[in-house]
């Protein structure tokens, strides 16, 4: 491991990949998104102050919602 870097350092990373990675986490940045900007019409490359690519998440979802994957 490089200087600085501790066991420490790499689970909290982990933890907070696997937090980007949730469902209802990205959800909750889309319903903020909404309150803000007051529709779901996320541009593609829209990017969350987290570094999120919500755009892209959405996209995903509705293709996701056609297919019959999304109740």
């Amino acid at each position: 491991m490089g200087e600085g870097i501790s066991v420490k350092d790499l689970e909290l990373e982990s933890i907070v990949l696997e937090l980007f990675g949730s469902w209802d986490l990205k959800y909750g940045m889309l319903k903020r998104y909404y309150e803000v900007n007051g529709d779901c019409l996320v541009p593609q490359e829209f990017e969350t102050i987290e570094g999120v690519t919500l755009g892209g998440w959405v996209g995903k979802q509705r293709n996701a919602y056609k297919k019959g994957l999304l109740s």
